[in-house]
């Protein structure tokens, strides 16, 4: 019973409910988070605006979101799959692109079309993902 619970929370920590793409990575959780959040930090444009805040709470799992003011204005959320469990004890690490907020609601990979699909990873790994000192590869799962 543990276990199909532990395989639940799995599921929908990333995927379930359509993840645009994943990223690989070479390093542990930890670190490549750290990039990630210095690269976000590092530029306020990527701050979520005070009307968007309300969007990013409540979530179960953790998440992180990056803003982006100009064309389109949206929001990213993504996430790192695995528990803290599995975080402490391996040295790679699979981070999802999970959905993208456009002012009405998040949408997922089956509400978004292949063409804004790829436009949004584009935009993820130029503006964000480049910045950071680890390589990557993807999958879609």
């Amino acid at each position: 019973m543990k276990y199909f619970i532990a395989f639940l929370l799995f599921l929908s920590s990333c995927g379930t409910t359509g993840h645009l793409v994943f990223y690989h990575f070479d390093a542990d959780k930890y670190d490549v988070e750290k990039e990630i959040l210095n690269v976000i930090n590092k530029d306020s444009a990527y701050t979520v605006p005070q009307k968007w805040v309300e969007h990013t709470k409540g979530d179960y799992f953790e998440r992180i979101y990056i803003y982006f003011k100009k064309n389109p204005e949206e929001l990213y959320q993504i996430g790192f799959t695995g528990d803290s469990s599995d975080w402490k004890h391996s040295t790679t690490s699979r981070l999802g692109l999970i959905s993208v907020y456009q002012g009405e609601q998040f949408k997922y990979e089956d509400e978004l079309s292949n063409r804004e699909i790829n436009r949004i990873e584009n935009r993820f790994e130029t503006d964000i993902l480049s910045k950071i000192k680890y390589t990557y590869y993807k999958s879609q799962h």
